[in-house]
């Protein structure tokens, strides 16, 4: 995992570099995903095996609060269409991106709302009441919380999978040339 931030990340960067808007806004939406799903997976051992009880459920809290932000539209932007179509990105592969970020974003919306009160009360905004806060820890459950992330999951490897599709089209010789002879 580590190794593919750092690939993405370096690519990142470089399409930062070439001032191509469609290939900085595809590798910029995969960093956001990779970073999101990096920090999931530094804690998810805990989560669900540390010895200590209290780091358990602060890896759970983690979790929670990681998916529940996850928010794939605030990074994808208004133009991502625009952009695909300059890039010479078949309609297909454009339906097929747009389609895992709908259901990605449902999944998201659907495990927000089952992590809704836990977050609100024990890793955002912390409820005032500590006894609330302590009895809200002490009952949070692993079952709950990766069950909550499970479609969550499913719909996330759709998204990767169109997102490759997506980024070899956009990256290739014809879309780079496609995009600097569709430039506005």
């Amino acid at each position: 995992m580590r190794d593919t931030l750092e690939t993405v990340k370096r690519e990142a960067k470089r399409a930062n570099a070439t001032g191509n808007a469609c290939v900085q806004a595809l590798m910029n939406i995969g960093l956001f995903y990779l970073l999101a799903e990096s920090d999931i997976q530094a804690v998810k051992i805990d989560a669900l095996t540390h010895p200590d009880e209290w780091k358990r459920k602060l890896s759970l809290r983690i979790i929670l609060l990681t998916i529940y932000e996850w928010d794939m539209g605030k990074v994808v932007g208004r133009d991502l269409k625009d952009l695909l179509s300059r890039s010479s990105v078949p309609e297909d592969v454009q339906t097929e991106l747009f389609e895992s970020l709908r259901i990605l974003k449902k999944s998201q919306s659907k495990a927000a709302k089952i992590l809704h009160e836990p977050r609100n009360s024990i890793i955002a905004h912390r409820d005032s009441d500590a006894l609330a806060q302590v009895k809200t820890i002490e009952s949070l459950s692993a079952i709950d919380v990766f069950g909550a992330a499970e479609e969550f999951y499913a719909s996330s490897g759709k998204f990767m999978h169109a997102l490759t599709k997506v980024l070899l089209q956009a990256g290739s010789f014809q879309g780079l040339v496609s995009f600097i002879v569709h430039r506005k």
